[in-house]
């Protein structure tokens, strides 16, 4: 102890942070004293971490009774709940929290225990009531308390705080909750299962801002489903008392007003540091409103003081302040200083359902890593443990870098404040997910449908982006490399999500035999609509026959029910050609119009789906003979979207092209979709969910539209011709590559209110379509741009590659990007890859004779597009 001291260290404020720091001090030597002018446990015992999650737990119970029936418990003459024994249980439980902490235990082991108010004479002693206290160092660990904001009528009316709600002798019938954060919603959960209607104001338009958005807005559609009403975008205006409780005028950023009413009032707007009468002018620390200013050692303004906890930040967590508790009291004895690190913080929302994230939000990541990131998805519906339990509602989401090593991990459902701590020990330790694959998990469990389940995903993409193992699966007798199939069954998702219910596509799949000829027949219900991609469809080359053993060597395609596809289906199409090429399986359609027969010509899809007009001549292409009474034939129905697709075309046409242009490339080139490709064949997916705008899908592709040109990245040009985007219309794209630049184009493919497709000309960087589309998930509008194609040629392929796939995702993520800041709303991107074959296509190496980067290099097409520049400059 130093000369003349009273103590070594004298801690201020007994909460979690302060007796930490207490404790660490003692167990180094040290001669401590605590000074706590309340109850020992601060505020975390008695007032908000204990209580609340008391209150929250008796929620659950409640929930659970409400429920009983779905879990085949019932009982008779069972009646309303009652809940005039909650408080007092609450309060139970802060005092047997706080028997484990009484002054008794620490004057045991040697601290000394101070109750009073403390404020500093100087930077080195210390008034508490009538007594003056020295020491050598000071820890200040005094926490906040509610902050109370200046809202005419506030101070008129009875309120609640988290300083006097557990005191209530009975719940109120209502509550109005001003404060829209984490506290704020815990407390709307809660009190919501307990049978209470409640009302949350948030002044600002959204919830949790700096959450997860996709998180946050699957957190507000429940409890709005559950029946809280979120009063988002409210302002405050005044408060006034009526006979039966509170009323609250709010006015809304339309400049509209309305008034709310509830029995009773909650506050809770944000916590403010507790200083006064700390007298810490005398003591040479600095503050400001926010808290005690430190550097990252903890340590204040005066050099012998140090602060932690919530009145430091920059997270008022009880968690954070343990931790700095810790490196507060070894920092102010021990010759080596840690700095305070917080990128490894866990942080927990106790809502219904809870959420819980470490690490980066996905539109962080998104900025940081671009297309890089991977991203693994569960969601809770249809999740084993979940389906158990009655807690269908969540998603599990884990943000990997290109290393595989966790950035960000966000649980929102049953169990995730448990679950997220596997996650957030794997990236601290900066051990790639995969690595985790080879611990077991009880099953079935929740960390095993989502920790569990990610590392083995993890690790399944690694070895598909192993050269080693996929030459072991490609050379090795009796291996295949169906890791694709493997992979889309672990993560139990479609391939394109977010269809409507009216958008799905209904089938029939039948099969059968005859002597040595099997097939697969998928048959569309009536009136379909294919506008999606249907898992039935690229799983139908590995159904058996129904008559036979093995897979089936003919799928036959009845088109007769088909009455509308757009880019999407064609897509599906396309996919189910791929597959079948792999096994040498055979497809035909029948029943096909002429408009889809067109389709199928234009996106060279006819050169693996053969066309016949009728079943005989598909049975006699297979060379089967139907028996009596002949199988069940679908009647042709009558299209209605014929005018929605590009006229059928052997080639480009030489005009209709923007006057600025340059039309390069693009006259008497043949469409090329992905068969008539080399490189490996990819599917990536891009999503902007647009948040807080109530824009019709309609609406929000015609703005796409509209500003497509506009919304493309510095080094491409866009040029649309006199049609715009309609079908059969070409767009010529001039663009600046690392190696020079490129002129060629697209053709609109196909075009409604809600969709178009692009499809690319022989020499264009990369052979197949784009699909763009708006519509809608649950209650957010999402645009979505579908890409499916591979290079054109091999240095094509070579160059995307090198860096020409990351450019690839850097363009479409930037049009998503400027969309949404032309919409005025944060940019919520999301992005998913898969190579559906990894396979070269070497019979279509002879497209590098029409490759555009070359021709467009060559010096006389260097003038032509000097010029063309020129002419759109000066425009």
């Amino acid at each position: 102890m130093g000369k003349g001291f009273d103590f070594d260290l004298v801690v201020i404020g007994a909460g979690i942070g302060g007796f930490v720091a207490a404790v660490t001090a003692n167990g180094l030597g040290k001669k401590v004293a605590v000074v706590e002018k309340r109850k020992l446990g601060g505020n975390c015992t008695s007032l908000t971490c204990i209580p609340s999650k008391a209150l929250v737990r008796a929620g659950h119970v409640s929930r659970t009774i409400q429920r009983a029936r779905e879990y085949g418990v019932g009982a008779s003459g069972f009646g309303t709940l009652e809940t005039h024994g909650i408080m007092p249980r609450v309060r139970s439980v802060v005092d047997r929290v706080y028997a484990k902490d009484l002054p008794e235990t620490f004057e045991a082991i040697g601290i000394r225990v101070i109750f009073g108010k403390a404020s500093f004479l100087d930077r080195h002693s210390l008034q508490v009531g009538g007594d003056t206290i020295s020491s050598q160092a000071f820890i200040i660990a005094t926490g906040t308390r509610p902050l109370i904001p200046k809202i005419p009528g506030l101070q008129e009316v009875p309120f609640l705080t988290n300083e006097n709600l557990y005191e209530l002798p009975s719940l109120p019938g209502s509550l109005l909750i001003l404060g829209g954060g984490a506290d704020g919603l815990e407390y709307a959960c809660a009190f919501r299962n307990l049978g209470l209607e409640v009302k949350v104001v948030q002044r600002g338009r959204q919830l949790l801002p700096k959450q997860d958005r996709e998180m946050v807005s699957l957190l507000a559609r429940h409890m709005r489903e559950r029946g809280i009403q979120l009063l988002l975008g409210s302002k405050p205006v005044s408060f006034s008392s009526n006979g039966e409780g509170v009323s609250l005028v709010l006015e809304a950023q339309d400049g509209g007003s309305k008034e709310v009413q509830a029995s009773a009032l909650l506050v809770t707007v944000g916590r403010e540091p507790d200083l006064e009468g700390l007298g810490l002018e005398k003591a040479g620390v600095k503050y400001t409103s926010q808290g005690i200013l430190t550097d990252r050692t903890l340590r204040t303004s005066a050099p012998n003081i140090y602060a932690c906890g919530d009145v430091v930040g920059p997270y008022q967590l009880a968690s954070t302040a343990e931790y700095q508790g810790i490196l507060a009291a070894t920092n102010a004895f021990l010759p080596f200083k840690r700095k305070a690190k917080y990128e490894e913080m866990v942080f927990v929302f106790f809502t219904d359902p809870p959420l819980a994230y470490v690490g980066m939000t996905e539109e962080e990541a998104r900025k940081r890593y671009g297309g890089e990131l991977k991203v693994y998805r569960f969601g809770y519906p249809g999740m084993r443990r979940a389906m158990v339990d009655g807690t269908e509602v969540g998603l599990g989401k884990f943000l990997c870098d290109a290393r595989g090593r966790l950035v960000g991990v966000h649980i929102l459902g049953e169990a995730a404040p448990e679950v997220i701590h596997e996650a957030q020990a794997l990236r601290s330790l900066g051990v790639p997910l995969r690595r985790l694959n080879t611990m077991t998990h009880a099953y079935p469990t929740y960390a095993q449908a989502l920790v569990g389940r990610a590392s083995q995903l993890a690790f399944l993409d690694h070895m598909e982006r192993s050269f080693w193992v996929r030459m072991g699966l490609k050379l090795l007798p009796g291996l295949k490399n169906r890791m694709a199939v493997t992979r889309q069954r672990l993560a139990e998702q479609e391939e394109i999500s977010g269809a409507s219910p009216k958008e799905e596509a209904r089938f029939r799949s039948t099969g059968a035999s005859g002597g040595d000829v099997t097939w697969r027949t998928i048959q569309w219900g009536e009136r379909l609509t294919l506008t999606t991609l249907p898992r039935e469809m690229t799983e139908a080359y590995q159904l058996p026959a129904s008559g036979g053993g093995g897979t089936s060597a003919w799928i036959l395609l009845d088109f007769s029910s088909l009455e509308m596809m757009n880019g999407l289906g064609a897509l599906a199409l396309a996919r189910l050609c791929v597959e079948v090429s792999r096994r040498n399986q055979g497809v035909l359609a029948v029943s096909v119009a002429e408009h889809h027969k067109g389709v199928l010509r234009l996106t060279g899809l006819d050169r693996k789906i053969r066309i016949r007009d009728t079943w005989e001549q598909a049975w006699a292409e297979i060379g089967w003979r139907p028996p009596d009474p002949v199988p069940e034939q679908g009647r042709a129905s009558v299209p209605r979207d014929r005018d929605l697709w590009a006229r059928a075309v052997e080639r480009f046409p030489a005009s209709g092209f923007a006057e600025e242009s340059m039309d390069l490339n693009l006259k008497g080139r043949r469409p090329c979709g992905v068969l008539g490709g080399f490189g490996s064949l990819w599917q990536k997916t891009y999503e902007l969910k647009v948040h807080g705008l109530e824009l019709e899908p309609e609406d929000l592709m015609g703005e796409f539209k509209g500003n497509f040109s506009r919304l493309q990245a510095p080094f491409n040009r866009f040029y649309a011709g006199p049609s715009g985007l309609e079908p059969g219309a070409v767009v010529v794209i001039h663009s600046q590559t690392p190696a020079g630049l490129v002129a060629t184009g697209v053709m609109v493919l196909f075009a409604d209110p809600l969709c178009f497709s692009l499809i690319t000309p022989q020499g264009h960087p990369e052979a197949g379509w784009m699909t763009f589309r708006a519509f809608r998930r649950e209650d957010t509008p999402v645009v979505q741009i579908v890409g499916f194609g591979r290079a054109s040629d091999p240095l094509f392929e070579v160059a995307y590659r090198l860096m020409g796939a990351k450019v690839q995702v850097r363009t479409w993520t930037h049009v998503l990007a400027a969309f949404a800041e032309h919409l005025g709303v944060q940019a919520d991107i999301s992005i998913r890859q898969e190579c559906l074959e990894p396979a070269l296509q070497w019979a279509n190496s002879w497209n590098i004779w029409h490759n555009s980067q070359i021709r467009t290099l060559l010096p006389w097409n260097m003038i032509r597009a000097r010029r063309s520049w020129l002419r759109a400059a000066q425009r």
